[in-house]
């Protein structure tokens, strides 16, 4: 996971732990698959996704500067 704050986005990548199954979403947020992108539903208070001032609700449009249709959420 890379915050990059100067540009106001965050990028993830899959690693070696990428099926490790666990309780704890690390980007600080709940997202569903919505026809317009993501729905953000909830942003963890103190997470780095705060910090960027990315709040709740809200649609991601676009991750790492790529069209998010939602499907890649599942």
């Amino acid at each position: 996971m890379h915050f990059n704050y100067q540009e106001g986005f965050i990028a993830l990548m899959k690693n070696n732990r990428f099926s490790y199954k666990t309780d704890i979403d690390r980007s600080g947020l709940v997202l569903e698959p919505h026809r317009l992108g993501a729905l953000i539903e909830q942003v963890a208070e103190d997470s780095h996704a705060a910090e960027l001032g990315i709040t709740a609700p809200a649609i991601m449009k676009e991750i790492n500067g790529k069209k998010n249709n939602g499907k890649q959420l599942r």
